[in-house]
């Protein structure tokens, strides 16, 4: 009796008290940076430092179809990064340190029939192939190369697709986080191939690279753990100054 009086306090004491454990297990997987079901995955606080959000003056959004791992019906494929629509033409920055290693700033949008035939071999080959992804969908675009320090055991990448216009800069160029690097447009979507000037959004990937595979910023994690991390990954403050 003796013995089941002392369980029963126990228990009533554990229960009422704050379960904190608990909480910081949930916190920290909601803030992982991707999840790859396999090994244990990368969270917040594993990288070196915060990622500057490439727009000034505008949020994250809270649009599921503009978020990582939204579905891309019209090209048969899933989205990997963060669609940011604001106006044609708005400057876009870099968002960590690193060496350009893609600069297309020869692009030119193909028309609207080309256009929609590439569409039309993603929907037979149930799937975005890369070269169709690369050379087409993204437009005028600049991917970065951050290195291996930002994530360890990573090697990250950043891409800024759309662009209407590079900011005077080539491949092998070193870039500083918050430096000027293009211009919002539409180049790569329907809009471009039409030629006119609606649709303008800057498309915004992070990848994180290992031996055994590639993955995007907010990989199989749920819309809200993506805005939970964006509030601690994300900032807006070390703009260049123009």
């Amino acid at each position: 009796m003796k013995n089941r009086i002392i369980i029963i306090v126990f228990f009533a004491i554990f229960s009422c008290a704050p379960n904190n454990n608990l909480e910081i297990l949930q916190e920290s997987y909601e803030l992982k940076l991707f999840n790859t079901f396999e090994n244990e995955s990368p969270k917040y606080e594993d990288v070196r430092e915060k990622i500057l959000f490439p727009i000034k003056g505008v949020i994250l959004t809270n649009q599921s179809n503009l978020l990582p791992n939204a579905e891309r019906k019209y090209r048969n494929g899933i989205h990997e990064g963060i669609d940011i629509v604001v106006p044609f033409m708005t400057p876009v920055f870099a968002s960590l340190d690193g060496i350009i290693i893609v600069a297309n700033t020869e692009y030119k949008d193909v028309d609207i029939e080309s256009y929609n035939n590439f569409l039309k071999t993603t929907g037979k080959m149930k799937k975005t192939p890369k070269d169709i992804y690369n050379h087409i969908l993204l437009g005028k675009h600049i991917i970065i190369d951050h290195g291996f320090d930002y994530l360890p055991g990573y090697r990250t990448t950043s891409t800024y697709a759309h662009l209407e216009k590079i900011n005077d800069k080539k491949v092998g160029d070193f870039i500083k986080k918050g430096e000027l690097i293009g211009y919002v447009g539409n180049s790569g979507t329907k809009y471009g191939a039409l030629n006119n000037l609606l649709g303008a959004h800057l498309h915004w990937e992070i990848h994180f690279e290992n031996e055994n595979n590639k993955y995007y910023l907010g990989q199989n994690i749920s819309k809200e753990s993506i805005l939970k991390l964006s509030n601690k990954l994300f900032e807006g403050e070390d703009y260049e100054k123009n």
